[in-house]
């Protein structure tokens, strides 16, 4: 009840968490997002909102999963 709202965590997290620890949190993310073989527009729009909240550009976030997909 007392953890900040989802901005202000995520602000926090990317202040304190390196670039390339939160990008591979996307990935990770990603992962679990492919594991069914398929891609939702849900997913695909979640993925966005949390990667731009962590500051991970869109860029990085679709080499993420595309390496997702291939593993």
């Amino acid at each position: 009840a007392g953890a900040p709202d989802t901005v202000r965590f995520t602000r926090a997290i990317k202040e304190a968490v390196p670039y390339e620890d939160r990008l591979a949190v996307i990935e990770q993310l990603w992962e679990v997002a492919l594991v069914d073989g398929h891609r939702e527009a849900e997913e695909d729009a979640l993925l966005r909102v949390v990667a731009s909240l962590l500051g991970v550009n869109d860029r990085d976030s679709n080499i993420a999963r595309q390496k997702a997909a291939r593993e």
